[in-house]
């Protein structure tokens, strides 16, 4: 009820610390706890700030194609790396370590 009465939306709560809870009213230490337990996950949880995921026809298809490759080529055989434009390297490179985090490869 503090927070709606005093115009406090999410962004705002997320920066409070022990001081502004206080300067709200809100003294009991049980209560505090638990609020800045609760906006010190949801920092953690917003610290790698918002996660686009990206669609891209292009980049998906040579995505695509290299796993074709993979798979028809003998386990010994070596393939080269698809060619990509330019204009599309560094979008590639974010959609492929989004989609195979463990494959530093790329």
């Amino acid at each position: 009820v503090k927070l709606r009465e005093n115009n406090i939306n999410g962004n705002k709560l997320l920066s409070f610390d022990l001081a502004v809870l206080k300067g709200l009213g809100i003294n009991r230490p049980g209560t505090i706890a638990l609020a800045l337990c609760a906006m010190k996950e949801l920092n953690n949880s917003f610290a790698g700030g918002i996660i686009l995921i990206e669609h891209s026809a292009y980049c998906f298809s040579k995505i695509k194609d290299q796993l074709r490759l993979h798979a028809m080529c003998q386990s010994k055989e070596v393939h080269s790396k698809p060619k990509i434009r330019e204009a599309e390297k560094k979008r590639f490179k974010r959609i492929v370590a989004y989609h195979f985090p463990s494959d530093e490869r790329s």
